[in-house]
């Protein structure tokens, strides 16, 4: 955690209630009744840090804690990231997983020690779709955050042969050693014993089109130009605070129209990917991508050139050492937390951006008003969702809506922030959104997504 971001945050420990350990791992459920977070404000005690190549004002706090002035609530910071939960107790055990990729043993507090090693003896390797903590799974997002069909990595100009997935003649939605061009006249054969045999699979021809065509003109696109123009039009860059930031991907995009940004997730692992690929962070893990299956979940190791260190050629990072980094001037950060105590100080943003989260919501009206609790007077909400409602939760919305909202989840969406008071400015109804899983498997979703003012 940069020491910057520490007068963003606040306090997430719920005051009343409380809930059992086990309805975390379970399906949605009705929600409980409203619990508000502490909200003091935290102190910052850092047992390791490191300064910051581009200021002498900035440190990334590598260990340490953050404590409540209030409640003495303590919230540790593990391979330089934050943990602002309820529970963090209950956090580390069900995280396990995406800890383990990051941080050693020795690392995890004591007092948590022994219950995270039980946890992390009993990780199932398999791979499990809603497992967001699964290499394969966090594979899929950095894919969709940072790969791109015309140029390899989102924000980055393109350096041929300078890295797999970066290399034109193999595209990374296609077996190595497969054609790279949709023109070309077949697959290249050195190199792979597989293709030589002409019995291998040389890459499908419809997925090479629709990656293509459609791959690069996503809600990232749709959202990179509503965001430039409220830059243009308040004449002033943005500070933003994205809810649900998975990888970070989105960043990269948006950076020329922010002055600052901070990204909040549940996932361990995904923050500290995303502090790694948009910051420069140290990340102990490796970055692979899946290619046939036959050959395991995730195979197909990727370079990202975006990934330059933050720390200074002298410093020992565990990434290569590069230039001054602009996204680790302590400007812009990455943290955990849960949107259901979310440890955030209100009506500090410009912008609040909120993809692919109020459909995994117990109670989705809450998104809207945490949205517009963050942001200032005549802040703006963006939120994008392609609507994959569990149907729990699908039943409890359908009761709280209007009857002529009942059938389209753009129109009850949309009135569940007029509802918390906001007016809709624009709104896009069929953003193509492409989900790459193997060489032989891409999913296509319809995304609906919608900027809207705080009245």
């Amino acid at each position: 955690m940069l020491n910057t971001t520490l007068s963003l945050l606040r306090c997430p420990r719920l005051k009343t209630g409380s809930k059992n350990p086990a309805q975390r791992r379970q399906g949605p459920k009705s929600p409980q009744h409203k619990r508000s977070p502490c909200r003091g404000a935290l102190s910052l005690t850092s047992q390791k840090k490191v300064e910051i190549a581009t200021s002498p004002d900035v440190f990334e706090v590598v260990s340490g804690h953050l404590e409540c002035k209030v409640c003495r609530s303590r919230f540790p910071i593990l391979a330089g990231i934050a943990i602002l939960v309820d529970s963090v107790a209950n956090y580390l055990i069900d995280h396990a997983k995406g800890i383990a990729q990051a941080v050693s043993d020795s690392e995890i507090p004591a007092e948590y020690r022994k219950d995270f090693l039980q946890a992390k003896a009993q990780i199932q390797l398999e791979h499990i779709e809603d497992d967001l903590e699964a290499e394969r799974v966090v594979s899929l997002y950095i894919m969709n955050h940072y790969l791109q069909a015309n140029r390899s990595v989102k924000g980055q100009s393109r350096e041929d042969g300078k890295g797999e997935g970066l290399e034109a003649r193999s595209p990374w939605w296609k077996p190595r050693g497969a054609a790279g061009s949709a023109s070309s006249e077949g697959p290249r054969r050195e190199g792979n014993p597989a293709l030589q045999s002409g019995v291998a699979f040389p890459g499908s021809k419809l997925i090479d089109t629709l990656i293509r065509e459609y791959w690069d003109q996503g809600p990232f696109a749709q959202i990179e130009r509503w965001v430039s123009h409220q830059k243009n039009v308040s004449k002033k860059s943005l500070n933003a605070v994205e809810l649900g930031c998975g990888v970070g991907g989105l960043y990269p995009v948006l950076k020329n129209h922010l002055r600052s940004y901070l990204g909040v997730d549940s996932s361990f692992v995904s923050i500290a990917v995303a502090r790694h690929l948009a910051l420069g962070m140290p990340y102990r893990g490796s970055i692979r991508i899946p290619e046939d299956l036959l050959q395991g979940p995730v195979s197909r190791p990727v370079t990202f050139p975006s990934a330059s260190s933050a720390f200074g050629p002298s410093r020992s990072s565990g990434v290569p050492a590069g230039s001054r980094s602009p996204l680790a001037d302590g400007s812009s950060d990455f943290i955990v937390g849960d949107l259901e105590s979310l440890p955030l100080h209100s009506e500090q943003w410009d912008l609040t951006i909120a993809l692919n989260a109020i459909d995994m919501m117990d109670d989705p009206s809450l998104l809207p008003q945490l949205q517009r609790e963050l942001i200032k007077k005549d802040g703006i909400a963006i939120q994008s969702c392609p609507y994959i409602w569990h149907p729990g939760v699908a039943k409890r919305l359908r009761k709280k809506l209007p009857e002529g909202k009942r059938t389209s989840s753009s129109a009850a969406v949309e009135w569940l922030y007029e509802q918390a008071g906001f007016k809709i400015e624009e709104r896009a109804l069929d953003i193509p959104w492409l989900f790459f899983k193997h060489v032989r498997q891409l999913e296509i979703y319809s995304v609906h997504a919608f900027v809207s003012r705080k009245a």
